[in-house]
């Protein structure tokens, strides 16, 4: 049974990557083919390949690790997804060189080793779902706070700065969900939990990247007339990862679910 249990998470994981893979093929325009039908494929495929790869109810929000692995989904998809365009916005709309662009990554890597530093201090009053939810609604405000950057009213420097806080709160919400899934894990189960947290890491920088790329992809003019076209990305994905916040407050006092 063991065996043929480790063939079937075998089999879920080979169509969980297909679909992943077409979904972000067709967001992105789907190579010459129409989108439509690419992304419905792609969305059909991971359907019916997540349930046996995540906890159970994980689609329905069920308390504890369930609830665990979306919330990090979200602000991962959140955090990558945004900061893939970030080089981009610089040089096109404030005509930076793309070293000067790379210094707001610095910034947001910087920040998220302060985030990491900080969640790990013992005298922190806050639980780790506290964190969990503080460090996902820092995320999501921070990525809302870029959408004003791509115009020339704003300054430069404001756009590194407001990066720096959105890798702090990445710091303190990944760390935290490394220790509240071996908290709910039941014995035996801490290294399936992880990987299952590690699948919807993957998905969530997918969908993050794949939607922001298909927003950019649909409403792009040319270089330095794309100002609006980066705030409304941003505002998708900001707006997205501040659910987070509310979904890291399904995490606390829950049961200890196990994989199906």
């Amino acid at each position: 049974m063991s065996e043929l249990g480790g063939l079937r998470r075998l089999a879920h994981g080979c169509g969980l990557a297909a679909g992943a893979g077409l979904l972000q093929w067709g967001l992105q325009g789907g190579g010459g083919l129409p989108a439509a039908p690419v992304v419905l494929a792609g969305l059909l495929l991971g359907a019916a390949s997540t349930p046996g790869l995540l906890p159970r109810r994980t689609l329905r929000l069920a308390r504890g690790l369930a609830s665990l692995v979306v919330c990090r989904a979200i602000f991962t998809g959140t955090f990558f997804g945004a900061e893939t365009f970030v080089p981009l916005m610089l040089v096109t709309e404030r005509g930076l060189s793309p070293t000067l662009a790379g210094v707001a990554l610095t910034t947001g890597a910087v920040g998220w080793s302060v985030g990491s530093f900080i969640q790990g201090r013992s005298s922190l009053p806050l639980s780790r779902t506290q964190l969990l939810s503080v460090g996902g609604a820092v995320v999501g405000a921070c990525t809302l706070a870029l959408v004003p950057t791509p115009f020339a009213a704003v300054p430069v420097w404001v756009l590194p700065l407001v990066w720096a806080f959105a890798g702090t709160g990445m710091g303190l919400a990944m760390s935290s969900t490394s220790v509240l899934t071996l908290r709910l894990s039941v014995p035996g189960e801490e290294g399936r939990n992880s990987a299952a947290l590690q699948i919807g890491d993957a998905l969530g920088s997918v969908l993050g990247i794949g939607v922001a790329g298909a927003i950019f992809a649909a409403r792009h003019t040319s270089d330095g007339a794309d100002a609006a076209v980066f705030a409304l990305l941003w505002a998708v994905l900001g707006g997205t990862g501040v659910v987070s916040a509310l979904v890291a407050r399904r995490v606390a006092n829950a049961p200890r679910p196990s994989l199906g």
